[in-house]
């Protein structure tokens, strides 16, 4: 029991799951002779080349293959068939991207390409849904439902998409009502009680002028973890509702007016931390290390009361498009509010020592008015725009004390607690951004284009700090600055053959720096902006008459002040702090193909590496337990070394009107340090998910497991070194148990 346990996760059994896949990759190919001997449903001349997608990543409507980035991209239908959910769907389907969930659902770490994002911090990435720029991380995780398209754009965005673009875009758009009346329904139902529920309708209310879609989506999750204490009640339950309305109008020929509201909830506890380790010495009071020890279970939660989380939200927007002959002028109104509160044992250990309440309240008004050019095949192609944002933030964190620990006579019955509060910090926030934007491409030559854009954003930003430390000594702090930065960007593409190119690219990044909350001692009060420069060069090709697509990028960015999180508990209370590291020097690439070999057979796939090193660290860091010149060198913390995705589906004719079809998903994630020493990581591993069913003209069943071999790993890993809580050992949010059932979509 007092060895220390370390963390090294096992080896990736890679032989292992080649066999699985071949098994059933072979499986489907048999079925494939078989099926076509049966009938002529899927006939010889039928094409099996890869269509054509049209995205809008430069916000002009563009053949994937023909713009000049690393895009992953995601139809309604492999959206469908893939059971994407949420954008963590997404991204584990994208080469170099990564998302870390912790204890709410708005509270999550992303890392793209090496950039990372600090717990409650700005993402790497900006997420924008029909035209809407989401004004903070806390959102990116509600649930997507009713998807036409998600596009996913690499490498920094900031020339169009502004400040947090230093990684890359989102981009998202939601199926649009039309002239048809149509609809469908999807119901998923599995072990523990997993249900996914999700149905829209849309249709004309004035025929070719007035159109409407409602959508909505309700999933449930009852939890898979026993808490310790409370066998009864489950860890990580969760429970959300969304609705979306849309009302689109043709106000004439040339003018249209798209009108969106939508609202969700969500209850429950996305993951809850569990001890890993042993205590190396107790900090809670009248408490031995002895006593932690004898009664820690680790890999379980052993708090002596749930978490609970709480989050709902309100957004609309007024999308408005005017045809004006050579270009289409777009106004985009938005609001979006996102309110979260939090309960939490903090010590994480079976002592009632101490907790948190947390709470988050977002509000904020954005607008975008540009105008871009309408012809693309034009050798002059434009776009130039303005952006605005008003974002008000308030974040809350109470720390209450059990003073049935604190003063004789000592009790340490969960009975006895009298939670008091002991410390509090309340920080109200305002997070504004203007910006005005451009960028235009020319041909140089019939098959040279130049792209030429740049963004200037001008972030006002300030925060007011208020609360009590303990002894009741209160805290007051006003801070204000404004981060102004130009994100440039140059890109130089050669048409060499009909369907493939070779582009260059160089593009500056930009994410605005902060406050802290002033508690903790080890970090500044304030943390600058940061900054990046990006190399990159790629190839896109389509071969075989578009049986095969293949596209290659490298890249090398110099990293300036990049922001890394340090969650603190200590006598002054909770924090969440960010500091900076002085440069990083961060190279990779990504390989991905689709391709469609034999009629029915769909292969996707996705190859990421990158290596993200610390360069010069700084003195951002400060403490007796932090050796700032000791991390130089090492790897920039929660970046995996590689990430491979790739998807195997396979659809086959049964009988006439009646197909089969399966489908093997595998995501496996390579080795990520926890912090900059470096000192605990996470090993490799893999993710296998299978689904098999049958499908008509408009309907589908199929079963499906998630997770098959039931790989554990953890999702993070908290060094009590950095973080100081007082029950002295390390804790982590560990990763679910698998998902099992059957998916019924109905389509009308």
């Amino acid at each position: 029991m007092g060895k220390r346990i370390k963390l090294r996760a096992r080896s990736i059994k890679l032989v292992n799951l080649a066999a699985v896949s071949g098994w059933v990759v072979g499986g489907l190919l048999f079925g494939s002779a078989r099926a076509q001997t049966a009938t002529a449903s899927l006939s010889s001349n039928v094409d099996t080349s890869i269509a054509e997608i049209v995205v809008t990543a430069r916000k002009i409507a563009e053949d994937v293959q023909k713009v000049p980035e690393a895009i992953t991209t995601f139809s309604a239908d492999q959206i469908v068939q893939a059971q994407v959910r949420s954008v963590d769907d997404i991204i584990g389907m994208t080469p170099n991207f990564q998302i870390h969930h912790a204890e709410t659902a708005g509270n999550f770490q992303m890392s793209i390409r090496g950039i990372t994002q600090v717990s409650t911090g700005d993402a790497p990435v900006t997420m924008v849904v029909d035209g809407v720029t989401l004004p903070y991380a806390s959102g990116f995780t509600r649930p997507l439902f009713d998807i036409e398209q998600v596009e996913v754009l690499m490498g920094p965005q900031g020339s169009l998409y502004g400040q947090n673009a230093i990684g890359g875009a989102i981009i998202v758009t939601t199926k649009q009502p039309t002239n048809q009346v149509e609809g469908s329904i999807d119901v998923a139902y599995g072990n523990r009680n997993t249900a996914n529920v999700t149905g829209n309708l849309g249709g004309p209310i004035i025929k070719d002028r007035v159109f409407f879609r409602v959508s909505g989506n309700f999933a449930n999750d009852d939890g898979d973890t026993k808490y310790v204490l409370y066998p009864k009640a489950k860890a990580n339950p969760e429970q959300s509702g969304n609705v979306r309305g849309e009302l689109k109008a043709l106000l004439s020929d040339r003018f249209t007016a798209t009108f969106n509201i939508g609202a969700g909830q969500y209850r429950g506890s996305p993951l809850v931390l569990a001890p890993v380790t042993l205590s190396s010495g107790s900090g809670i009071p009248n408490v031995s290390t002895a006593q932690i020890n004898d009664s820690l279970v680790l890999n379980q939660p052993n708090q002596d009361q749930p978490s609970r989380n709480k989050q709902r939200s309100l957004d609309s927007s007024l999308r408005l498009v005017y045809d004006a002959g050579p270009a289409t002028i777009t106004s985009v109104t938005a609001y979006e509010s996102l309110t979260e509160k939090q309960l939490q044992d903090v010590d994480v250990s079976r002592f009632p020592f101490v907790n948190v309440d947390q709470r988050q309240t977002i509000r904020a008004i954005s607008e975008e008015l540009r105008a871009a050019s309408n012809d693309a095949n034009s050798r002059l192609r434009w776009v130039a725009g303005l952006f605005y944002i008003s974002n008000h933030r308030e974040r809350n964190f109470t720390i209450y004390a059990n003073l049935s620990l604190l003063i004789p006579p000592i009790s340490y019955r969960d009975a006895d607690a009298f939670f008091v509060p002991f410390t509090a910090s309340n920080e109200n926030q305002q997070l504004d951004a203007r910006a005005v934007f451009g960028q235009v491409s020319y041909d140089l030559m019939k098959d040279l284009e130049l792209t030429v854009g740049g963004r200037y954003d001008s972030d006002p930003r300030s925060q007011l700090a208020t609360g009590f430390q303990p002894g009741g000594a209160p805290v007051l702090n006003q801070q204000s600055t404004t981060f102004n930065q130009f994100q440039p960007k140059v890109s130089l593409k050669y048409q060499f053959l009909p369907e493939a190119n070779v582009y260059m690219t160089y593009a500056e990044g930009f994410r605005p720096g902060g406050f802290n909350s002033g508690v903790s001692t080890s970090v500044a009060s304030t943390f600058p902006a940061e900054k990046t420069e990006t190399f990159e060069a790629g190839l896109k090709s389509a071969l075989f008459n578009r049986q095969l697509i293949l596209n290659l990028a490298g890249f090398f960015t110099k990293y300036q002040n990049q922001q890394l999180g340090l969650t603190q508990v200590t006598a002054n209370g909770v924090s969440v702090n960010t500091f900076d590291v002085k440069q990083t020097h961060i190279k990779g690439g990504e390989v991905s193909l689709q391709a469609k070999p034999v009629k029915g057979l769909d292969i996707v796939a996705g190859f990421g590496y990158t290596d993200a090193t610390i360069k010069e660290f700084g003195t951002s860091l400060s403490g007796p337990q932090f050796s700032p010149n000791a991390y130089i060198g090492n790897k920039v913390p929660m970046v995996p070394a590689f990430t491979f995705n790739a998807a195997v589906q396979y659809e086959w004719p049964i009988t006439a009107g009646l197909d089969g079809i399966s489908r093997l998903d595998l995501e496996t994630k390579g080795r990520e340090y926890w912090e900059p020493d470096n000192k605990y990581s996470q090993a490799p591993y893999s993710l296998v998910n299978l689904k098999l069913g049958v499908k008509g003209d408009n309907w589908e069943a199929r079963l499906y497991g998630n997770n098959i071999f039931n790989k554990r790993y953890v999702v993070i890993y908290e060094d009590n070194l950095f973080v100081q809580a007082p029950g002295g050992f390390n804790f982590a949010f560990l990763s679910r148990k698998p998902t099992y059932g059957v998916d019924l979509l109905y389509k009308f």
